[in-house]
């Protein structure tokens, strides 16, 4: 026997077939991934921003994690999890899990992370429902419910709920919540040019393939697209819908697609005049054409939206509160006391919004209001939501939770830090959290319909579409993993080297 397997690998060997069926595919080290919008803060609890949760499924873990192919929820840094009660969770942490600084991720870790969330605007109302976490030994945390939540799990799945160090943050406040348990480590970050993230060598779970990655700025998707074609980058995120034809037949890319849940949508400042109006903001949801904003804003690459609940358990598919109306619109404008029209500012950043905006701004023409247009960078127009200083704006939100709550809450919920139009209404507030703990399905759905038409008939923000979803990339990416909210996973994409 020993005879005629060494007379088999001696022919292999003359004929050549040894080496190629035993070579390891070779990757590229360092890959490069082209974004319209950089980083805007570095804390994980403080931004739920595309780019910033994008990054985090890299440098940190949750709980659980969302399982994009199958649905439902997968092990993360919890290897298992049980509900012993109605209001009771258990959950146990991977024994060999550790933070990048080398530290092993306790339950104390967990219970320090729930905690700390509940001082953000944009962590707060993934723990409010969290009445006590306690650790029961290094790798045991018990989760106690003020109510039974129906959505719990993905809230604890969220990218803003990354588990952080309570060492690291206690020693370093600033750098500290960047210290977390994934396979990367971000390294760089230089706002507006680029954001380094390393292997981490000492990663606990599988280990990726490709060693470095760096994230560049570019706003232009022509310029993304040309960088991409020149191979000077190997991902290009977002790019425009006039180019995807010539990118489909270029044998030298692949273009990634999927439906979304990311939809754009028109808001307005419901704290500054003339938009703390409501007959106002009933006035622009009319003048809207929909169908137009899309071919012009994505080439018609996208599904038009009355509702902000993406689609799925929740959605209203029947209401549709504005049709375009013109006459009606104007009517509107005058019993606010506008008959004679009035000014505004669309403040906004992005080629996209820029697009949305030129159209929107010839429709408001027509019913009398005059739009001028304000480009700004994203981190400006961030911090004009956060301050309330701005009148209207073109936004997105992406359901990246894939709960139903998180359709309404983030965005309309009173003190959220994602409600950028400053809608606060105690009646819905109240309705989501009875919503949010209602057994009874048949309950449930008709309050979260009865939540999109009161919220639709106020008119804080008017849903515009539902982005179709695209990625252009080299021939040679492989395993990279399309999240329908664009917040992409990487860490286990690599680049093959011809």
């Amino acid at each position: 026997m020993k005879k005629i397997v060494s007379l088999i690998l001696c022919l292999a060997m003359v004929l050549g077939t040894v080496s190629v069926a035993f070579a390891e595919e070779k990757v590229k080290e360092n890959v490069i991934v082209a974004l319209e919008e950089d980083l805007t803060l570095l804390d994980p609890q403080q931004s739920n921003g595309t780019t910033n949760c994008m990054l985090r499924w890299m440098t940190h873990s949750t709980l659980v994690d969302l399982d994009l192919v199958n649905g439902g929820f997968v092990a993360d840094l919890a290897s298992s999890w049980e509900q012993t009660s109605d209001v009771d969770w258990v959950f146990h942490l991977n024994e060999s899990a550790t933070f990048q600084n080398g530290d092993p991720v306790k339950a104390s870790d967990v219970v320090f992370t729930i905690n700390r969330a509940r001082e953000s605007s944009f962590t707060s109302d993934k723990v409010e429902w969290i009445k006590e976490a306690v650790a029961v030994d290094d790798h045991t945390v018990q989760i106690t419910l003020s109510e039974s939540v129906q959505d719990i799990l993905f809230y604890l799945s969220y990218s803003t709920m990354s588990i952080l160090s309570e060492a690291a943050v206690n020693a370093d406040a600033e750098w500290g919540p960047n210290v977390g348990s994934g396979p990367y480590t971000l390294t760089e970050w230089e706002y507006g040019d680029h954001t380094t993230l390393v292997r981490n060598e000492n990663y606990w779970a599988e280990m990726p393939k490709t060693k470095v990655f760096t994230f560049r700025i570019m706003p232009e998707a022509s310029t993304r697209l040309i960088a991409l074609q020149t191979g000077e980058v190997d991902v290009c995120t977002d790019p425009a819908p006039i180019e995807l034809n010539h990118i489909e037949a270029d044998q030298n890319l692949t273009l990634l697609t999927m439906a979304s849940e990311k939809m754009q949508y028109i808001t307005m400042n419901v704290e500054k005049a003339p938009f703390d109006n409501e007959k106002v903001r009933q006035a622009v949801a009319c003048a809207i054409n929909k169908d137009d904003i899309v071919i012009v804003a994505v080439e018609g690459r996208g599904t038009v939206t009355n509702t902000f609940f993406s689609v799925g358990y929740g959605r209203d598919a029947e209401i549709d509160l504005y049709p375009q109306d013109i006459d009606r619109a104007k009517a509107l404008l005058k019993e606010a006391g506008y008959e004679n029209g009035l000014d505004i500012t669309i403040s906004i950043s992005g080629e996209e919004k820029k697009l949305q905006a030129l159209v929107i701004q010839e429709q408001l023409a027509a019913i009398g209001i005059n739009a001028s247009i304000e480009e700004l960078d994203i981190a400006t127009l961030k911090t004009m939501f956060k301050e309330s200083n701005y009148q209207m704006s073109m936004y997105n939100w992406a359901n990246d939770s894939a709960g139903p709550d998180n359709n309404v809450r983030p965005i309309l919920r009173s003190g959220s830090g994602s409600n950028r139009s400053h809608f606060a209404d105690p009646y819905i507030d109240e309705l989501m959290d009875k919503a949010l703990v209602e057994k009874d399905d048949a309950t449930r759905l008709s309050m979260y319909k009865e939540i999109q038409r009161y919220v639709l008939e106020k008119a804080p923000i008017v849903p515009m579409y539902y982005n179709d979803l695209y990625v252009a990339a080299t021939k040679n990416i492989r395993n990279l993993t399309l999240d329908p909210s664009f917040c992409h996973r990487y860490a286990y994409s690599y680049v093959v080297v011809d």
